[in-house]
This record gives C-alpha cells, structure tokens and sequence, in this order.
C-alpha cells in the first residue's frame, strides 16, 4: 500500500464517516448520565434515539478480530443535529461522531472541519465524565471509518465490470461451464506499520434503503490503540488512520474511477 502524500478528491463517492473511540467501560455510567450529556449538546443536536449497544470489536495480535457480545442490558445513544447529517452516538464502553451524506451536495474536510468537530465534542464528553465524578475514560482503540456507495451506472454495471473499479479485481470471462456471476465480494485486512493496528477493507453489492438504488458498498475502517489515553495522543493516532485509509481507498481503486471522482 502507498505510503506517499494523501490523496484528495472532490467528488468522491463517501456516504458516511466515522471517528470513534473505544475505551474500558464506566463502572458508574448510568442511564440518567445519557440525559444530562444530552442537555449539554442539544443546542447543536436536537434530535435523539436510543438504539442497542454496539458489541465490542478489537484486533489482535494475530490480525484477528475479537468480537465481545456482552452488553450487560446496557443502551447506546444517537444525539443527532437538525440537518440530520452530524450524530454522536455514546454507550458505556464508546463515543463516536458520525457524518452522514443527506441533501448537501459537498461534504466536509477532515482536515478542516471533520477533525475540528470530534476534538470539541471529545473534549466535551471528557469534561462531562469529570463534572459528574466518572473518572478518565481508559481507551483500548481508536477507529476511522468511510463507507463509500459506488453507484450502479457510474463506472459498473454488472459484477463482471468491477474490474473497472477496483484494482484486486481481474477481469472475468464466460468461457467456462460456468456464465459470468451475479455478484461479487471481497474482505482484505491489512496490518499497519509502526504498531499503528490494522486497516480492512470489504465491498459488496446492496441494494440501498432510500432510494432502492444499487450499489456497491465499499467499506474502509483502520483500528488500533493510540500510546496514550491522552487527547492529543488520540488526535495524533487518528490523523494517522484516516491518512492510511484514503491512501487505501485510493490504492484500491483504478484510475479511470479517481477521474470520475475529481482526484486533485
């Protein structure tokens, strides 16, 4: 994978992003607490819902995911702004910023405005932990995610056509037994250097729930521990993260995409 400068592009097909962070659970958090936090946030996220816990995720050394079911009956938490773009989503064990593609046709930097965002709103969940006595959160990873729907007609049409999009795939032929396939998928993980912790990346054709359109669903996430439970310490491992990870959206996709894309 590509360790130079990180790419940019100005139409790229990203529908949401995610910069979260994972951290041993708060023996003293509450359900009350869910509220009180809100009160604080809901100048800028008016709207909320409760939804399930989120069952923990960790890599391994081995570069094997460890899936922990355990959710002890606890809840999880969307604050969600007006224009239904922006939502924190909080439970015992986690806090993450989402941004989510709606009606605006533009999104927002990472550099600019994204990483801005999840550094006020971090700082403002630790603040709320000290002001009700819950001690630091003990952080055990760190997550960047960009899910990306590359629609149907925009570069693909059938399964035999993704090697247009992406750069794993070869070309497919029907001189076999076999006719083309209907679909395809792929799963790869990567380890990052330098103990960063790892990067997968995964795609497969979905039929979109607004608007019934098909897509190919092309999802990118890095994980892994920053050195320190500190802010900056947090900060500096997800800049990291997220530069591997639109290197890897790059790396895995061909050129003839990043033009339809606008790659600067």
């Amino acid at each position: 994978m590509s360790t130079h400068a990180t790419p940019s592009f100005k139409r790229p097909p990203v529908i949401e992003r995610v910069l979260g962070v994972h951290f041993a659970p708060i023996e003293k958090w509450g359900v009350p607490h869910y509220g009180l936090f809100w009160q604080s946030l809901r100048a800028e996220y008016p709207k909320f819902s409760v939804q399930p816990p989120i069952a923990s995720v960790a890599e391994t050394e081995s570069n094997l995911l460890h899936v922990d079911l355990r959710t002890g009956g606890d809840i999880r938490c969307w604050f969600i702004s007006e224009s239904d773009e922006e939502l924190i989503q909080v439970q015992k064990d986690r806090f993450l910023l989402n941004w989510r593609r709606r009606e605006s046709p533009g999104y927002p930097r990472y550099s600019t405005t994204l990483r801005n965002t999840f550094v006020s709103r971090w700082s403002s969940y630790r603040d709320f932990l000290s002001s009700e006595h819950l001690g630091e959160p003990h952080v055990v990873q760190c997550e960047v995610t960009y899910i990306n729907h590359i629609r149907q007609g925009e570069g693909w049409q059938v399964a035999a056509d993704w090697d247009q999009v992406f750069t794993i795939c070869n070309p497919l032929n029907s001189e076999g037994t076999l006719p083309l396939p209907e679909t395809r998928r792929f799963a790869l993980s990567y380890l990052l250097p330098n103990e960063l912790g790892s990067l997968t990346a995964s795609a497969s054709k979905a039929l979109r729930g607004t608007d019934g359109m098909v897509v190919i669903q092309f999802e990118i996430s890095a994980r892994g521990k920053p050195k320190f439970s500190t802010g900056d310490s947090i900060i500096e491992w997800l800049d990291q993260a997220h530069a591997w990870v639109v290197r890897s959206f790059s790396d895995l996709t061909t050129p003839k995409m990043h033009q339809r894309w606008e790659k600067e």
